[in-house]
């Protein structure tokens, strides 16, 4: 993959924006084991997205990720007996669409971040509907987060949770995770 970024401010319109743009190019993936092998063509991807700063503590950001998984093969090869059968590895296209904000605290002993974000949460999941068309199953995703930075290295984590409920007369999907993740970055 390969992105790029402007910066507004340093354009010399002083707006304190920033806008992204990066691209994910297509690729078989291969996954592997003793009976069965598995190969998704997995499809090429672009994103796009913004930040706006308010001020020097409050920053907010949206960005857009197109996936075009609709239509795309998912290839099943039964290694034992040397045959294969191909599907669809989605009905769906898998766009996702995230939202955050920053606030920064400022002290003498570091910088303490706040973040949220929230985000949905498109899945190759389906369930029919009574006039039995493929009804794509949908959630959505919560994070928090903090940290601590400091001038040399910084400390950071979040908890994210995500999820989806999709329902028909016949039928009813339920599923959701929570995660932790912590990050430690040193400066040089």
């Amino acid at each position: 993959g390969t992105g790029i970024m402007f910066d507004l401010k340093k354009t010399g319109t002083k707006l304190p924006m920033k806008l992204g743009l990066s691209y994910k190019k297509p690729f078989l993936m291969t996954i592997k084991n003793k009976r069965y092998t598995y190969e998704l063509n997995m499809p090429a991807m672009i994103g796009f997205g913004t930040s706006f700063r308010i001020g020097e503590s409050f920053t907010l950001s949206f960005d857009y990720e197109i996936r075009n998984y609709r239509d795309k093969k998912l290839k099943f090869i039964n290694n034992d007996q040397n045959n294969s059968s191909e599907g669809k590895l989605s009905y769906f296209d898998l766009n996702q669409v995230r939202i955050g904000a920053e606030y920064l605290i400022v002290t003498d002993f570091a910088v303490l971040p706040l973040r949220v974000g929230f985000y949905n949460y498109p899945t190759t999941g389906y369930i029919l509907t009574d006039n039995n068309e493929k009804k794509q199953v949908l959630g959505s995703g919560l994070s928090l987060g903090s940290g601590l930075i400091f001038n040399r290295f910084s400390l950071d984590f979040a908890v994210t949770y995500a999820g989806y409920n999709a329902e028909t007369d016949q039928e009813e999907l339920t599923n959701g995770k929570a995660s932790i993740v912590t990050s430690l970055i040193f400066y040089f």
